[in-house]
């Protein structure tokens, strides 16, 4: 948690530092977001087998490009994974995957007018993220479902790949609370690309995981 912070604080003054060389409108703020992730298996060596409930939390940043376009970008803290099942010989494995990112969203935000205090806003782009921690619960069972044997927070990181990338899509809207400070509710579905897991997982496991998340923040 302390690694986490320091590199949420350094991150922060590196984008402080950045506005800094901007001239044009600027908007910064915070945003925190409960999420449900689950992993979309790419080959037959591994079966999805349930969603797993996350939380992300980061600064939201927003360079104005004309009245209703923004480019915008900041960095997450993103705690996500999912549950999946595979079997090895007579035995099979249960995991359920608690993976923490350092994610850079880089996104277009399209905006509506504002009517009565209140603005319509959908976002689309891409995502990159780097694998900060990353954790397992682990069963296992026999052909019959009799339970062998059971590991909580088994350090599965050299298994994770470090590199994730993604599509971001979302929607929601702004509510006016005084001068430029506006209350932000939207929803975001972000579609990972790549494998989740290394070269080096053992069964050549191929998957990606993705995630859907409830957006409440804060824009200055």
């Amino acid at each position: 948690m302390k690694k986490t912070f320091i590199v949420f604080l350094s991150l922060f003054f590196l984008i402080k530092l950045g506005y800094s060389q901007y001239n044009g409108n600027l908007r910064l703020g915070l945003r925190a977001a409960p999420a449900i992730g689950w992993i979309k298996p790419k080959s037959d060596t591994i079966t999805a087998n349930g969603s797993h409930l996350g939380f992300s939390f980061g600064l939201v940043s927003e360079f104005v490009l004309a009245d209703n376009y923004s480019f915008a970008t900041g960095f997450d803290i993103a705690s996500i994974g999912g549950k999946s099942k595979y079997k090895r010989t007579t035995e099979i494995i249960y995991d359920e995957y608690k993976l923490k990112y350092l994610e850079i969203p880089l996104t277009l935000k399209m905006k509506t007018n504002q009517v009565s205090a209140m603005s319509f806003y959908g976002q689309i782009g891409l995502g990159l993220g780097f694998n900060l921690n990353s954790k397992s619960d682990e069963k296992i069972t026999d052909i019959t479902g009799s339970e062998i044997n059971h590991h909580t927070n088994l350090d599965v990181k050299k298994e994770i790949n470090f590199i994730r990338s993604s599509l971001i899509i979302g929607g929601g809207t702004e509510i006016a609370i005084m001068g430029n400070t506006a209350l932000l509710i939207g929803v975001t579905f972000n579609n990972g690309f790549l494998n989740m897991f290394s070269k080096d997982n053992l069964y050549n496991k191929n998957a990606i995981n993705n995630y859907i998340a409830l957006n409440i923040g804060i824009l200055f």
